[in-house]
């Protein structure tokens, strides 16, 4: 697989995850939390919509990084890759089985 075969690959994996949410977890900011839950609702549901692939922001184009705007506050999103028996292990974000990815949403103060 070529390099940007790969990237398309975890792009597809990152999208797949993020917009259901199946094989990792979701992290949100204790800054985003403070906003109350119809924030962080309309916060959850930006991100999901959001369509990555901006070369400024995800260079790699995997998808793995965005920003949304809600209600004038500026919010990231950033996808971690783990291995899902043992995080000290190596990890290839390309396999689904055996990765474990961690969507982190925050505001760029907290990054």
């Amino acid at each position: 697989m070529t390099q940007e075969e790969c990237n398309a690959r975890i792009a597809t994996l990152n999208d797949e995850f993020r917009r259901r949410g199946i094989g990792g977890h979701v992290a949100i900011s204790a800054r985003i939390q403070a906003r109350g839950s119809v924030f962080v609702s309309t916060v959850k549901s930006a991100v999901e919509a959001d369509e990555p692939g901006d070369p400024e922001t995800d260079p790699s184009g995997r998808h793995d990084f965005g920003i949304v705007s809600i209600d004038g506050v500026r919010v990231c999103w950033k996808i971690d890759y783990q291995a899902a028996e043992d995080p000290r292990l190596p990890v290839d974000p390309a396999q689904w089985h055996g990765t474990h990815r961690v969507l982190s949403i925050f505001t760029p103060p907290e990054y």
